[in-house]
């Protein structure tokens, strides 16, 4: 009985132990899967930027978009250091907590394999099978020799269920060591990652340096041109006649009071429903949950609406967003509508206008367009293809909210979430 009670101890000591790091291991797995997150999601959006910069790799003539998408390739990997480093605190903390563990385990299994020992001893000297009926046959009447039995047997498993923690201990033990062997060497794949991840941040440093450079002489006659686009496309939709006035109808003509029984009124006619809300009121109140007329993860903003500063330190203003896109990037209506307008206009492509009642979206910069004036369409409809640059083979897409007749709001803040 004082063995049974002394390997209870022993079990309840091994149990709590193996408890207690439990919540903080699962609060410290859901921080490094967040973490993991975050790193594979910033290593996409790195991919798609070194994507965007390898298509106008081979043009040697640059535009300040340029600067700004090694900016953002800038930023990204700056993140991504940043989310490496806190990958390797987190094994680095782990580890010695592992380390601990395993110490606390080996004690435990060698207090185990000791009772362990001593059990299989007395078993050997005592509960062999001869000694076991020897036993039971001397008792002086059937009860108690029934209880020796029940002894025997009760013996036997309390030595089973000892062999079976023995197993277990030894196998969380073997986990333990495997999850530390684990955490080191992917630590040291972190370091290596980290090591490369600077080297390249410090190689986009020094181009975005030398572009900066090349870009000075001609920034002023750049900030001017884009100066100039803004204001005729902004001519051009203010002028523009969403909703033609419907001719009116012809009158009939009078009737005299014999004819009159003679005229059948016809039934009257439901109103059709439209394909759209000619009022706007439907699209207001899908601000901030508009789908992206571009696909996000392979895009980057390059311009922001508002007043801004450029580069150079120079106020910009914008009435939209510039976005960057892969060549051939398709366009489509983040909201049904009626296509008001699709104009060729000089430096900026194609332009499609939407109308929403009271409210305009504006696709500009397109190659092609895929619908026409007129047409009711919905919305993620296609409209049209990104333009690129011919000088520089830059595909930027610009895309406007206007609402009726001279306001420009952030399309930021009508789409579903920020780049």
């Amino acid at each position: 009985m004082k063995v049974n009670m002394k390997q209870k101890i022993i079990f309840i000591i091994i149990a709590i132990s193996l408890f207690l790091p439990l919540l903080h291991y699962a609060q410290r797995s859901k921080a490094r899967a967040m973490l993991a997150k975050d790193r594979s999601r910033l290593e996409k959006k790195i991919s798609a930027v070194n994507t965007l910069l390898s298509e106008t790799a081979s043009k040697k003539e640059k535009s300040r978009n340029e600067l700004t998408v090694i900016d953002k390739q800038i930023h990204l990997r700056g993140q991504l250091i940043e989310t490496l480093e806190n990958e390797i605190l987190d094994i680095t903390v782990l580890i010695p907590d592992l380390e601990i563990e395993i110490a606390d385990l080996e004690n435990d299994l060698g207090g185990l394999r000791k009772n362990y020992g001593a059990t299989a001893q007395l078993t050997y000297k005592t509960f062999n099978e001869e000694n076991i009926w020897l036993s039971i046959l001397s008792a002086e009447n059937l009860s108690e020799a029934y209880y020796r039995m029940v002894y025997f047997r009760q013996f036997s498993a309390y030595r089973t269920k000892q062999m079976q923690s023995l197993v277990r201990s030894q196998k969380v033990l073997e986990d333990k060591i495997s999850a530390l062997n684990l955490s080191i060497k992917e630590k040291e794949l972190l370091i290596q990652e980290k090591q490369s991840e600077v080297e390249k941040l410090e190689t986009s440093k020094t181009s975005k340096s030398s572009l900066y450079l090349s870009l000075k002489e001609k920034e002023s006659n750049y900030r001017q041109e884009l100066e100039s686009q803004r204001l005729a496309l902004k001519d051009l939709i203010e002028n523009m006649d969403i909703l033609p006035a419907e001719p009116a109808p012809t009158p009939l003509p009078p009737v005299s009071p014999e004819d009159a029984p003679k005229l059948v009124e016809k039934p009257k006619e439901k109103p059709k429903r439209t394909a759209y809300d000619p009022t706007g009121k439907d699209f207001v109140k899908q601000k901030g949950s508009l789908p992206w007329p571009v696909d996000e993860d392979k895009s980057i903003i390059v311009g922001k609406y508002g007043h801004t500063e450029d580069e150079y330190g120079n106020k910009v203003k914008n009435d939209g967003i510039f976005v960057r896109t892969p060549k051939g990037q398709s366009v489509s209506a983040v909201y049904e509508g009626k296509v008001t307008a699709v104009l060729k206009v000089p430096a900026s492509g194609t332009m499609v206008i939407v109308s929403h009642g009271d409210y305009r979206t504006v696709y500009a910069n397109l190659r092609e367009s895929h619908v026409s004036t007129g047409d009711i369409i919905k919305a993620k409809q296609s409209i049209g293809i990104v333009r690129s640059d011919p000088r520089t083979d830059e595909s930027i897409f610009h895309f406007l909210v206007h609402k009726t007749p001279d306001t420009y709001l952030d399309p930021i803040k009508w789409l579903e979430r920020e780049k």
